[in-house]
């Protein structure tokens, strides 16, 4: 019979030489909600209803996003005043990827951001989830808020998530 101490090495000693931390298992390569003011933007305004619009509970097209003057200016408002640390190509660089949505890469916007946020001007109108958008507007703070909060603690859990290591046995 082995004495503990040979059978703790034969147990152990396999097992430590047969694992590997892997930080990605799947490849996923985590995309974060990058800035996460501008998504926060995007959420809360793609929450507002447009002429293009379709009744009942059918999403929003992102051809109806890209061609709404109103989403578009007041998009762009939003992006300037709640992205403040974020530079003007970055912003530029955002609306061209995500302006219309996060799948839809093949949908353009009809105005560049720069175009859309001269149209803004200033606006004096403050648009609430769910009501009919009809011009340049501002955004809710409270519904603003909540977009970032929740996309903020999206991003957090994600990250934090990366880090796990797996241990995964890979001698048999």
């Amino acid at each position: 019979m082995y004495s503990k101490s040979v059978w703790l090495y034969m147990v152990t000693i396999p097992f430590v030489q047969c694992i590997t931390i892997i930080k990605d298992p799947f490849n996923l390569g985590h995309v974060p909600y990058t800035p996460v003011c501008g998504h926060a933007c995007r959420e809360t305004v793609q929450e507002d209803r447009l002429e293009c619009s379709p009744n009942g509970t059918a999403a929003t097209s992102a051809g109806c996003f890209a061609s709404n003057t109103p989403y578009l200016t007041t998009l762009a408002y939003c992006l300037s005043t709640k992205c403040n640390s974020e530079t003007f190509s970055e912003l530029s660089s955002f609306w061209s990827r995500y302006s219309v949505g996060s799948t839809s890469s093949l949908t353009v916007p009809q105005l560049s951001y720069k175009v859309a946020l001269q149209k803004a001007g200033t606006p004096n109108v403050t648009a609430y989830p769910g009501t009919l958008l009809k011009t340049a507007s501002l955004v809710s703070d409270e519904a603003y808020e909540i977009q970032l909060n929740s996309l903020s603690s999206w991003d957090e859990a994600e990250n934090t998530q990366s880090k796990a290591a797996y241990v995964l046995p890979l001698d048999y």
